[in-house]
């Protein structure tokens, strides 16, 4: 089993969500981040995202505070709340 090496901080911030999975769906959408590190996420969708655990996620994330590019691996995804790691912290996050 993997624990996390980073703690995770809570937040409730939205966010624009744009991107693109490795099956090759496109999504844009609104987002409520709920907790973050440097290196993973958590967040939550409505309607729910079409991804599950194992997709890879490439984009681009929005808000009037930032704009930053990512690739998540999804670790989970239920019912509208995803989580995941990314492959190399994002240059511009909250988080260093």
């Amino acid at each position: 089993m993997q624990f996390r090496k980073e703690k995770r901080i809570p937040m409730r911030l939205t966010m624009r969500l744009v991107a693109t999975t490795d099956q090759g769906e496109r999504i844009n959408s609104q987002i409520t981040l709920v907790n973050a590190s440097k290196s993973g996420v958590c967040f939550k969708a409505a309607p729910p995202l079409p991804v599950k655990a194992g997709d890879r996620v490439a984009g681009s994330l929005h808000s009037p505070q930032m704009q930053t590019e990512f690739v998540l691996n999804v670790a989970w995804a239920d019912d509208g709340s995803i989580g995941g790691w990314f492959e190399t912290p994002p240059a511009k996050w909250f988080i260093r």
